[in-house]
């Protein structure tokens, strides 16, 4: 058996620098797609469209953590789904007048 030692080495093919994966279309494309979430509400000036933004961001971060725990760990959590609803109602309950009273947005997302 004979080993040729003239070849030079190959380069490890997981191992490639953060410029050469920027210029991969599937990593532009999603820089692209996760600029527009920020452009376009800021764009628009519509209260609706921002609205609708947030609650793409708030849903997409709430998804990545039930992915990475029930998928990746596989375990079985519903704590950040009760501290969201929590954290929901209470501000919902800030926001009701009481007594004429209206708290403003920011006390009641310090209550939160």
């Amino acid at each position: 058996m004979t080993v040729d030692v003239s070849a030079a080495p190959r380069p490890a093919l997981g191992r490639r620098g953060l410029v050469p994966r920027l210029l991969e279309p599937q990593v532009y494309l999603t820089l692209a797609a996760l600029s527009l979430l920020l452009i376009i509400p800021a764009v628009t000036g519509s209260d609706f469209i921002t609205h609708v933004f947030v609650t793409i961001c708030v849903f997409a971060a709430l998804s990545t953590a039930w992915n990475i725990l029930g998928g990746y760990a596989g375990q079985l959590s519903l704590g950040q789904t009760v501290f969201y609803g929590i954290g929901r109602y209470t501000a919902a309950a800030t926001h009701m007048p009481f007594q004429g009273v209206r708290l403003n947005c920011w006390m009641s997302s310090a209550a939160v």
